[in-house]
């Protein structure tokens, strides 16, 4: 008998990274119901499948993501002024358990956010 893993038995990873900016009410409501979409396939088709998603939310409304998925929002600090907008959510608490806030990169007006790791 053959031992190797099918794609849908394999443990995946997938980081989705989702710039955007400036989006009107309709585009807000539209970008959260593909993100949810999208987890949804993913985490459907390959069962072991982690995520963590990276964005500048500005106000985005990102509870649908919490209450459908079990992810962790690991940015707890402004990243842009008083403003807690550039977010990441993830379920692989096992690879990172934190974040922490860094100086802007250039002329950005955004701080820069490096993971902690775990352990």
């Amino acid at each position: 008998m053959d031992n190797a893993q099918t794609p849908e038995t394999q443990s995946h990873h997938t980081m989705c990274v989702i710039p955007f900016t400036n989006l009107s009410k309709t585009q807000k409501s539209a970008t959260i119901e593909h993100i949810m979409s999208t987890t949804t396939k993913l985490s459907s088709r390959f069962l072991s499948s982690k995520f963590m998603l990276v964005a500048d939310f500005n106000d985005l409304d990102t509870s649908p993501l919490t209450l459908l998925f079990p992810l962790k929002r690991l940015v707890e600090f402004p990243t842009r002024g008083k403003n807690k907008l550039d977010l990441v959510f993830t379920d692989m608490e096992e690879y990172a358990s934190g974040c922490e806030q860094q100086p802007p990169i250039l002329n950005n007006e955004h701080c820069a956010i490096s993971l902690t790791p775990a352990g």
